[in-house]
Formats: C-alpha cells, sequence, structure tokens
C-alpha cells in the first residue's frame, strides 16, 4: 500500500462493505483502520520513520553496522547492536530512504523518487513541525511495520 491521502482511504473503506449478515463486523474493522489511519497521518515527522536510529536519535552509519557483521570476534555487544539494529528497522515506516547529507544540526533523507526531506539533528523532528499527512502527494510505499500500525494486511 501507499500512502494516500484520509479521505481516498476513508472511501477505498467503504467500498469494500458489502451488505452481508458480518457486515456489523466488517464495518467495524473497517472503521477502526480508518482510525488508526488517522493517528497514522498525524504523527510528527521523525528521522526514525525514514532510516534506522540508535536510542539516541542519531543514524546508524550502515557501514558500521556490516563491520559488527562481519567481525571476526563477534562478541555479545555486537550481537546486541546488531538487534538494536533491527529493532531500529522495524520502526522504519517508509521505504526507500537512504541518508543523502549531515552537517552539524541538519540530517538529510532522500529515496529514489527524489523526495528529500531534512531533519534537526537533535531532536530528529523535521524541522517545519509536519506530519505525516504532509507526505501524502508523494505516494510513499509503506513498510510492512506501518501497514501493521494501521490495520491493515499486505
Amino acid at each position: 500500500m501507499k500512502l494516500i491521502p484520509l479521505s481516498e482511504y476513508v472511501e477505498k473503506e467503504y467500498s469494500r462493505s458489502v451488505p452481508t449478515e458480518t457486515a456489523i463486523d466488517e464495518l467495524a474493522a473497517s472503521m477502526r483502520r480508518v482510525i488508526n489511519y488517522t493517528k497514522f497521518l498525524r504523527q510528527p515527522l521523525t528521522l526514525g520513520m525514514f532510516v534506522p536510529v540508535c536510542g539516541d536519535g542519531k543514524p546508524y552509519d550502515l557501514n558500521e553496522v556490516e563491520a559488527w557483521k562481519n567481525h571476526k570476534h563477534y562478541s555479545r555487544l555486537y550481537k546486541e547492536e546488531l538487534a538494536f539494529f533491527e529493532d531500529a528497522k522495524e520502526r522504519v515506516l517508509f521505504e526507500g530512504f537512504d541518508l543523502e547529507w549531515q552537517s552539524k544540526i541538519i540530517i538529510g533523507v532522500k529515496n529514489d523518487f527524489e523526495v528529500s526531506i531534512a531533519f534537526d539533528k537533535k531532536t530528529g523532528l523535521h524541522g517545519v513541525k509536519q506530519n505525516v499527512e504532509w507526505l501524502c502527494s508523494y505516494g510513499l510505499p509503506l513498510t510492512a511495520s506501518a501497514l501493521k500500525l494501521i490495520g491493515v494486511k499486505e
């Protein structure tokens, strides 16, 4: 599923309703998905929605992660760091973004569709305080984690 405006999502959910004896259950499930999607769209944009970030909000250095995987003395510390990295990957909501650049105060991410977004390096938040709904016009592909948050099966 791609990111779409709420109005399109509601229309899509409404069109799925089929008058049957289970219509009430289907309608209730549909409404739960609409409410979940509304909450999803209202989330403030954070760096961790686009690339895996550490507990302190800084993006993981993928070269360092590869070094952990290939270290000949694969220690408990490396295993823990890799587990944290895998958790951070699960929190990414939009597919296909990579770090584009970093300065002392700003971090930029970009995807294959030329969508670039900048974040405050200290807070990890989008500087203009936009939410996910702001991205609807780009039709960004959502990750399995995002679909799970909304309640949509792939």
